[in-house]
């Protein structure tokens, strides 16, 4: 249950998935939220959006940063090796969000200069 009164509102037509405000809200919000669909396009594209804040700081970002796209860009211009690590861990397409996951061959690993233990399957790349 919100207790927060939510008395700052916005709309705002987007194409973006509801799913992905949603996500960002989640993320950057400090205040209580909520989300209505007001309209939408025939082919389901295009969408109202209805975002009401309990903080208007919040709402500002939202519109600073989401509904302007610049949270995509600056997404975007993130150090390849930041990039990698996030589709390694499924994190850029909103999959596994836990720990670190290794594989068996990264937990095997010896130390630098050995090789690592054998499983005598004969599977063993390296």
């Amino acid at each position: 249950m919100i207790t927060e009164q939510l008395r700052y509102v916005l709309l705002f037509t987007t194409n973006a998935p509801t799913l992905e405000a949603e996500e960002w809200l989640d993320e950057f919000c400090d205040g209580a939220w909520s989300i209505e669909v007001e309209d939408m396009s025939d082919d389901l594209k295009k969408k109202v959006l209805k975002i009401k804040f309990s903080k208007e700081d919040d709402k500002l970002l939202f519109k600073d940063q989401f509904v302007t796209g610049k949270w995509k860009m600056e997404k975007s211009s993130a150090p390849d090796d930041a990039k990698e690590a996030d589709q390694d861990h499924g994190t850029a397409t909103g999959g596994y969000r836990g720990p670190e996951r290794r594989s068996g061959y990264d937990r095997r690993k010896s130390p630098p200069g050995k090789a690592p233990p054998s499983t005598g399957g004969g599977d063993d790349f390296f």
